[in-house]
């Protein structure tokens, strides 16, 4: 992950090096895995609801389009102004869409057998798993994985405050290979991270 980015950095600590080396280790294109994001009606994990989903399932690197999962969902409540203004989805938009129970199986299917893979894995993990509490449906069984992390482990800007590198936002990340930022689009934003996972 990562190897064909080449970057010069300030001194670094046996301590720092060590982290760095570990969070880039497991290579991920040689993996099955699935590459999500969620566009939600807030960004308070407590309150917000999914919106969006988008998944790009890939093996060994490659994409598999042929099982890439895209789509609206109803969140059952009005999407407040600030949350439309960063992803621009409306209520129209996700009005006929369907809510997460009647989408469930579908994703399910993409998901099953697969490392699922996120650029801030926090945050979208607890929201799938607060909509599957919500309709109490089976969380997805699969070995999750932050690609922000790794890529701050791989930038190596280093805080001391956190004790950890800081963090990049995806369209921050996403550039540095010389790939297009997903514009806070659920598929986009998943093909923006596939390109940060695979360097």
């Amino acid at each position: 992950m990562f190897r064909h980015y080449r970057r010069t950095f300030g001194k670094t600590s046996r301590m720092m090096k060590a982290k760095r080396a570990s969070t880039a280790s497991c290579p991920l294109r040689s993996l099955t895995a699935a590459v999500m994001d969620t566009e939600t009606t807030s960004l308070d994990v407590k309150k917000a609801r999914i919106l969006e989903i988008g998944v790009v399932p890939m093996i060994d690197g490659v994409m598999d389009s042929r099982n890439a999962f895209s789509t609206h969902v109803n969140p059952r409540e009005k999407i407040p102004d600030e949350s439309r203004a960063i992803h621009g989805i409306t209520d129209a938009d996700v009005r006929d869409a369907p809510r997460w129970d009647e989408l469930f199986d579908q994703l399910h299917q993409v998901l099953k057998d697969r490392r699922i893979l996120v650029y801030n894995v926090t945050f979208d993990r607890q929201m799938v798993s607060q909509s599957c509490q919500r309709y109490a449906l089976p969380e997805a069984e699969a070995d999750w994985e932050c690609a922000m992390k790794r890529y701050a482990g791989f930038a190596g800007n280093w805080d001391p405050r956190k004790r950890w590198f800081s963090f990049v936002k995806l369209e921050h990340a996403v550039r540095a290979f010389n790939g297009q930022p997903g514009g806070h689009r659920a598929a986009a934003d998943a093909i923006a991270c596939r390109a940060v996972v695979l360097g």
